[in-house]
């Protein structure tokens, strides 16, 4: 991909490393330790995820300075600043040793084993083995059309399609 972007100087690259932390066996890798995508990489993270600090609201950015500065300008209008509590615990949690949440990464390890050893047994699921994170199957849309009358055009078509055939409610 950096090969083809570097023919492209003008596009940016916004890279999703909330996962950063939560691999099984593989090392984390920033699209921003491509030397020539570095300085127009941003990358996006947070301490919700790798430390079990969801609803806390706390993320970070890492950008060339001139858009790091933008955004800081547009996120002073439009949120409110992070409570002192949870600003205290993302210090902590980012001042730890990564060890420290290796029992939680195990734990996700053993369940992502279970989630695929239950879905293998469903007809028409392709399934890939996440190296990180939880995602665990590609859906084939033809499959499950062929399976059922409705048409599945978006996540909420497939959230109501696996409640109302296989009974599993997703919730976000």
């Amino acid at each position: 991909m950096a090969a083809v972007l570097e023919k492209y100087p003008n596009i940016y690259i916004l890279s999703d490393e909330i996962y950063e932390h939560i691999n099984y066996g593989v090392p984390h890798f920033s699209f921003a330790q491509i030397f020539s995508m570095y300085n127009r990489t941003l990358t996006v993270n947070g301490v919700a995820k790798a430390f079990a600090m969801t609803g806390w609201r706390i993320g970070y950015l890492g950008a060339p300075e001139w858009i790091a500065k933008a955004c800081t300008k547009m996120q002073g209008q439009i949120t409110s600043g992070a409570n002192c509590i949870a600003q205290r615990a993302t210090i902590a949690a980012l001042d730890a040793p990564v060890a420290n949440i290796q029992y939680m990464v195990d734990e996700f390890a053993t369940r992502r084993e279970r989630i695929l050893e239950l879905l293998s047994n469903i007809e028409g699921f392709v399934l890939n083995q996440p190296k990180g994170a939880f995602m665990c199957f590609q859906i084939s849309l033809i499959i499950l059309e062929k399976q059922s009358s409705k048409t599945i055009d978006n996540a909420s078509d497939f959230a109501l399609y696996l409640l109302e055939e296989a009974m599993l409610l997703l919730y976000r």
